[in-house]
This record gives C-alpha cells, structure tokens and sequence, in this order.
C-alpha cells in the first residue's frame, strides 16, 4: 500500500524530523518516498539525497536542471561547515539555492541558481580568469534603484564592487542569480563560494 505523508507544523522539530530539513509551515505539503524498494512515511529513514530529488520532482524541475541539482548537493557535501536544510548555509547564513525566480509567457517556472556574494571585489582577480558566463554576471549593472531604497537614495539590498575599471551595483537578491545548469561549471560556482566564505573541503 501507498502511504502518505503529510508534515505536520512544526515537523522540523519535531521528534524523528529535528535536523533533516526546515521549512515554514506553509511550504509542508504531501511527499510520497521510495526506500530500499519499498513505500515508507517515515522522513527519518529517507536519505537527504532523495529528499532533494524528491523536492525536484515536485518543482517540476528541468531533466537538466535536476541532474544539477542533484551534483550541486552532493558537492556540497565536500564541506563539513556548509549545511543544507532546503538551503546552503554557512554559520547559519544562506549562501546558495536554487530558487523561482520568475514565470515564462506560458506559465513555467524559470530558476535560477542563486549565490550570495557580498563582496566580490576582494576577489575579483580569480573571477576575471572564470569562463564568460559566470563572469559577465559581474561585468553589468543589476540594481533598478526600486522601492526598497531609502529616500536619501541608499539601500541596504544594494551591493558594490568593480569591473574592468568601472564601478558596479546590483541589488543582493537579484545579482548573480545564475540560469546556466552546466555541470562543468559546477566548480566555479563553488570556487566563488570557496573565495566569499574561505571555505575549504574536508580533508
């Protein structure tokens, strides 16, 4: 038989969901796992891994951009100080997921991989060797100057550095918001997290 499911309020604290994943209560919702060829509804004898492929599958994830996303958690897995919880985080600070970030003209979902790099200028060295389409993200403006900021102008969402000589902004929930899900690329994408966060892999 098929079970089901459902995560009751408050399930990430819950006994037997503590430390799996934390979401609000208004992203839980119905989840069918297969376990070691058989249906289970106990969340704590499913692997991460599933879970992640199974949130992919509920997003109507793209083949290629569940192949990544899938390479990106396991990657992810190299660093002990990197958590994963629905997001990357690092000392309780989100610095990657991948996340909706707008609806085509048919409806469809279009995401992105989305990195938190606040200060890119203290390395910017290393991205100007990186391959075009990581680099380009930082070589434009992508900040509209919108309804957040202050009426003196300022912004606490806004982000500075410099490229080419040329001074740059964008707004931090916005800028480097990657749409290229190449598994190739997949280690620049964690070299810039390494450089922002001093990151290192376990040895």
């Amino acid at each position: 038989m098929l079970l089901e499911k459902t995560l009751p309020i408050g399930a990430s604290t819950s006994k037997g969901y503590k430390g799996l994943i934390r979401l609000g209560p208004w992203q839980f919702r119905h989840h069918f796992y297969r376990y070691d060829y058989k249906i289970t509804a106990d969340l704590a004898q499913v692997s991460m891994l599933t879970w992640v492929n199974d949130e992919a599958d509920y997003y109507c994830f793209s083949e290629q951009l569940k192949r990544f996303n899938e390479a990106f958690y396991l990657e992810s897995l190299k660093y002990k100080s990197v958590k994963f919880d629905g997001d990357y985080s690092y000392k309780g600070k989100r610095i990657a997921r991948i996340t909706q970030v707008e609806f085509d003209a048919l409806g469809k979902s279009n995401y992105r991989l989305s990195l938190k790099l606040p200060k890119p200028d203290s390395y910017m060295d290393v991205i100007k060797t990186m391959p075009d389409k990581i680099k380009e993200m930082f070589s434009k403006d992508r900040c509209s100057h919108c309804v957040m900021q202050c009426a003196d102008g300022s912004c606490k969402m806004r982000l500075y550095w410099t490229y080419d000589g040329e001074a740059r902004e964008g707004c931090s929930c916005l800028c480097f918001n990657y749409g290229e899900f190449d598994i190739a690329l997949l280690p620049d994408y964690w070299r810039l997290l390494e450089l922002q966060y001093k990151l290192k892999k376990d040895e």
